[in-house]
C-alpha cells in the first residue's frame, strides 16, 4: 500500500524513534545484569561494527532503492540483492575469525559474542532488502518489521536471563535471532515482485553503485572524530564532545527519514522541483527551529540531567546542535541529488566536507578543546549545506 509523503517521513520517523527507545531499553536491561567492563567490549564492538557493515554494503542499499523507485520490476535489483547477500555473507565469515581470534588473545567475552557474526550478516542483508519497502511506498511495513526485530531481541534476552544463560551470550542470540526474523519476514515481502536479474558481472555492478559507496564511506569517516578530539585535547575533553554528539544522536532520525522517503519520491518521473521545494523548505525551516530551542536550552538543561560537572560541555553542544541543522540541510538535498542521477557529485561534496570536518576538528581540538573540536565539524556542514544548495539549484533540483 503507498502512503503520501508526509506520512511515510511521520511513520519512518516515529517507528524509528520507538526502535530506538527499545534498543535502549535493551542496552540498560545488559548493563543492569552485567559488569561495566564485560558489557563495554560488547558496546565497542557493536559501535565499530557499523564501519565494516558500511564498506561492505558497496552502495547497494540506495542503488536498489533508486532503482525501484524508477522501475520496480527492474532486472538490477535482484542482481543487486543476490550480489549483496554474498557481501553479507562473506562479512559473517570475516566477523567469525575475528572473535575468534579476538577471543583467543584478547578477551575470553569474544567467545560469548560469536552469534554475532550471523547478526551482522543478517542485519546487513535484512537492511538492504527492507529499503525496498520504503521504496514502494509501504514505510508502515518496514518500520513494523524494524520495530518487531527490536522487541525479538529484548524478548530473547529476557528469556536467556530467566534461564540462567550468560548475559553477553544471551543479548547476542537476541540480536542474531532478530535479524534472522528480519531477513525471513522481508524476503517473504519482496521476493514475489522481483523481476528476472540482469546478466551483467559484479564489476559493472560495482561501477554502477561506486559513487553511493563512496559518498556512504566518506560519511561515516566523521565519526573519527572523537578519536581525534582525545588525542588532540585529552579524555576530558573528548568526553565532553562525544557525550554532546550521542545526546543529540536522536535528532538525526527526523532529517534521515525525511532523506529516505525523499530519494525514492524524487528518483520518479513524476518528480516536479516546486512541489518538493516546498516540502523540502517547511521541514528544514521546522528542524532549525527546533534545533535553535534545543541550543538555546542546552544551559540549563545539561547541569539538570547530567549534573554541575558537565557544565563545561554545555558550549560544545550548543555548536554541535547548530552544525547537525546545516548537516540535516545537507542530508535532505544529497538524498535529492542522488535521486535524479547526481550521486558523483554527492560522493565528492561529502569526500571533501568529511576531510575539512576532520581538519577542523583537530585545529579546533588544539586551540580551543571540545569547543574548537565542535566549531571544526560544524563549519565542515555549513560548507557542505551551501555546497548542496548550490548543486541543486544548478541542477535546477530546487
Amino acid at each position: 500500500m503507498r502512503s503520501g509523503f508526509a506520512r511515510q517521513v511521520s511513520w519512518l520517523a516515529l517507528g524509528r524513534i520507538f526502535a530506538s527507545v527499545v534498543q535502549a531499553s535493551g542496552l540498560v536491561l545488559l548493563a543492569r545484569s552485567s559488569s561495566p567492563d564485560t558489557v563495554g567490549v560488547v558496546m565497542v564492538f557493536i559501535a565499530f561494527a557499523s564501519v565494516p557493515q558500511v564498506v561492505f554494503d558497496a552502495g547497494l542499499s540506495t542503488y536498489v532503492i533508486r532503482e525501484r523507485a524508477l522501475h520496480k520490476r527492474s532486472p538490477s535489483i535482484p542482481l543487486a540483492l543476490s550480489y549483496g547477500t554474498r557481501l553479507a555473507l562473506t562479512l559473517g565469515i570475516l566477523t567469525l575469525v575475528s572473535l575468534i581470534l579476538l577471543g583467543w588473545f584478547a578477551n575470553s567475552t569474544y567467545f560469548l559474542m560469536l552469534p554475532l557474526c550471523i547478526w551482522i550478516a543478517a542485519e546487513r542483508n535484512a537492511d538492504l532488502w527492507l529499503g525496498l519497502l520504503v521504496a514502494d511506498g509501504d514505510a508502515e511495513r518496514n518500520v513494523l518489521i524494524l520495530v518487531a526485530r527490536r522487541l525479538l531481541t529484548v524478548l530473547i534476552f529476557e528469556l536467556a536471563v530467566l534461564l540462567s544463560v550468560d548475559p553477553i551470550l544471551g543479548f547476542s542470540m537476541g540480536m542474531m535471532f532478530s535479524a534472522l526474523l528480519g531477513v525471513v519476514v522481508t524476503r517473504r515481502q519482496i521476493i514475489p515482485s522481483l523481476g528476472f536479474p540482469e546478466a551483467i558481472g559484479f564489476r559493472e555492478l560495482m561501477r554502477r553503485t561506486r559513487h553511493f559507496w563512496m559518498n556512504s564511506v566518506f560519511a561515516q569517516a566523521r565519526n573519527l572524530d572523537a578519536i581525534l578530539v582525545s588525542s588532540f585535547a585529552g579524555p576530558v575533553q573528548a568526553g565532553f564532545y562525544s557525550m554532546g554528539t550521542r545526546l543529540i544522536n536522536p535528532l538525526r532520525i527526523l532529517p534521515d527519514s525525511l532523506a529516505g522517503v525523499m530519494l525514492p519520491a524524487a528518483s520518479r518521473g513524476t518528480y516536479r522541483p516546486t512541489e518538493f521545494r516546498k516540502k523540502v523548505i517547511v521541514v528544514i525551516g521546522g528542524i532549525s527551529a527546533l534545533f535553535v530551542l534545543i541550543a538555546l536550552s542546552c544551559p540549563i538543561a545539561i547541569p539538570i540531567f547530567l549534573g554541575a560537572a558537565y557544565e563545561g560541555m554545555v558550549p560544545a553542544t550548543q555548536i554541535i546542535v547548530v552544525g547537525l541543522a546545516f548537516g540535516s540541510v545537507a542530508s535532505i538535498l544529497n538524498a535529492l541529488l542522488m535521486a535524479r542521477g547526481h550521486e558523483h557529485a554527492v560522493a565528492v561534496t561529502t569526500g571533501l566536507t568529511t576531510g575539512l570536518c576532520i581538519v577542523g576538528v583537530v585545529i579546533g581540538a588544539s586551540s580551543a578543546q571540545s569547543f574548537g573540536a565542535a566549531v571544526g565539524a560544524a563549519v565542515s556542514f555549513v560548507i557542505q549545506a551551501a555546497i548542496v544548495v548550490t548543486l541543486g539549484r544548478r541542477y535546477r533540483l530546487i
